[in-house]
């Protein structure tokens, strides 16, 4: 069988995979991808609004005071599950972008980094590329 002879892990991204680099550093090998997308909100955001439209569906009765915190957290939970399959939210204005940075170590998918961009910033493209100062290159 075909499918045996390769290995193949998923990981979750927050938005589009725009482009992907490989990085040797101290004989390991990470992948860096850029992820970005048009019209959508920051993850910061977007638990922002699915907070408020979670504890906005919870009824405020005396009896349900004191379980109101329990029921924000899991209403917030089933509709964040709910939208990584329907999609999330998106902006009206069309001129909002959202980037980020995401470094992972292939053997150890749990390691990972990601570094967001501030609002209304977008990365496409990636070039990796070794700088020296002037001295380095005289020597060599």
């Amino acid at each position: 069988r075909q499918e045996s002879a390769f290995e193949s892990t998923a990981f979750d991204l927050r938005y589009t995979p725009r482009d992907l680099a490989i990085y040797k550093a101290n004989n390991m090998k990470y992948l860096i991808v850029i992820e970005s997308d048009h019209r959508e909100f920051t993850s910061a955001k977007r638990k922002e609004l699915l907070k408020d439209t979670a504890s906005a569906t919870t009824t405020t009765t005396t009896d349900a005071l004191k379980n109101r915190s329990k029921r924000v957290s899991n209403n917030a939970e089933k509709l964040e599950q709910c939208q990584r399959v329907i999609g999330y939210p998106r902006p009206l204005s069309p001129g909002s972008w959202v980037s980020c940075f995401r470094i992972l170590n292939p053997q150890n998918p749990m390691d990972s980094m990601v570094q967001t961009l501030p609002e209304n910033e977008a990365a496409f493209s990636m070039a990796i590329c070794a700088l020296m100062t002037g001295s380095a290159i005289q020597a060599q």
